[in-house]
């Protein structure tokens, strides 16, 4: 039992569950059950639970959901919605037919009691923003931003469409921009889902808020709009006691330059297929933020905390297994928002960018993902994003998995 204080009087109170293979590590979790202790003790039988809720279910792709929640935010493999009245929440926005071959997205819960990864595709920035302030006329961008962020994920479909009655896009756009930029984000929460929804709606206004350094410098436009949602979110999570945090890589492609942004332990690929070779190559886009990383961990010292080894899992403040992220509100003197950017060069072989939470990558590796891709280059991208996701959990991952294939050919 442990003592807990309240007004100075210890009372007694339950142990909570400690997900040791979760990214965070919260004392107060929920009662477990008998047979998922068994399966935490042997991911055989979780496998197995898994593979037989596939065969009496129709896809693991749309799993079952809350009546309370709103499909959009629980992250199911969504195809490429092309019509009129595409909402600016959802997760997939694009705005031509053609652009559903761009990329393939997917996210499974896996063998985790709840999925609190998502993901963001919007084919266009540009045009997304010019379509928000023709619905959006009469509003400013920051009355734009905060609508999204204080509007609840836990509100009911006819909720969300009584506060987001405007946000539809028009039939037609009124004015086509001279660039275009394609936004690809993957989002790793942990202690909760609030923060990976929030940031991957949030997330596209701050980078457009940003005015004309999205212009001119998109480097610098990303660090600054992720710094700025995180204030956003932890201002949020500071009024209704969210304990919520989520890594994040977000992937901006304009012309031939690709900017990733990397907040945590996420990771971005880029694979190509050089003709004079049989093997593909494969480039990575972005480094793991992980505690026990030289960089990190001098940060995290220096900020007065400590990175400990649980059961082979380095974790700060023996916590949190990751170095960077948004939210953490708890952590967040030693759990930065600031994002390493990277950018590459389009060259002539260059094929496709694989973005996946840690989910994918505790069991393959980058090369392995590679391979994988050029082995069913063929199928379309959404199923092979699945097949990929699929693969993992078969392979023993315990995570969930969240991964879009960016076809950047």
């Amino acid at each position: 039992m442990m003592q807990v204080a309240v007004d100075g009087d210890p009372v007694p109170k339950r142990a909570g569950r400690r997900r040791y293979n979760s990214t965070m590590i919260v004392e107060d979790a929920a009662p477990v059950s008998v047979l998922e202790s068994v399966w935490d003790a042997f991911p055989f039988f979780a496998r197995c639970r898994l593979r037989w809720k596939k065969l009496v279910s129709t896809s693991v792709r749309h799993h079952a959901a809350p009546a309370q929640l709103p499909s959009s935010f629980l992250s199911p493999l969504h195809l490429h919605p092309h019509v009129a009245n595409t909402k600016f929440s959802d997760t997939v926005v694009t705005f031509d037919a053609s652009e559903a071959s761009l990329c393939g997205a997917v996210s499974i819960r896996g063998i985790r009691n709840a999925n609190e990864d998502t993901y963001r595709v919007i084919t266009d920035l540009e045009k997304y923003k010019t379509s928000l302030f023709v619905a959006e006329s009469t509003k400013a961008p920051t009355e734009v931003l905060a609508a999204h962020i204080q509007s609840s994920i836990f509100d009911s479909e006819e909720v969300l469409k009584a506060k987001e009655a405007s946000w539809f896009l028009p039939s037609e756009i009124s004015h086509v921009p001279s660039s275009s930029t394609q936004f690809y984000g993957v989002y790793d929460g942990h202690a909760g889902r609030r923060c990976s929804a929030i940031v991957a709606r949030a997330l596209p206004l701050c980078i457009l808020a940003t005015g004309d350094t999205f212009h001119t410098n998109l480097t610098e436009c990303l660090k600054t709009s992720c710094l700025d949602m995180d204030k956003k979110f932890l201002d949020l999570a500071a009024t209704r006691g969210y304990k919520d945090g989520s890594t994040a890589i977000t992937v901006l492609k304009r012309n031939d330059e690709i900017y990733v942004a990397n907040i945590g332990d996420c990771r971005a690929i880029l694979v190509s297929f050089d003709p004079a070779s049989t093997v593909p190559k494969v480039k990575a886009l972005s480094t793991d933020q992980k505690p026990h990383s030289p960089g990190e961990k001098a940060r995290i010292e220096e900020a007065g905390g400590i990175v400990l080894n649980i059961r082979g899992i380095n974790r700060v403040n023996g916590l949190l297994a990751v170095a960077r992220a948004f939210g953490d509100i708890a952590l967040k003197r030693y759990i930065v928002a600031e994002p390493e950017v990277t950018v590459h060069q389009l060259q002539e072989h260059d094929a496709f960018i694989v973005i996946a939470t840690d989910g994918l990558w505790d069991v393959f590796s980058n090369e392995a993902v590679a391979s994988f891709v050029k082995t069913y280059l063929n199928m379309p991208l959404d199923s092979l994003a699945l097949k990929l996701a699929n693969m993992a959990i078969e392979l023993g991952s315990t995570d969930n998995i969240t991964a879009l294939i960016v076809d950047v050919r």
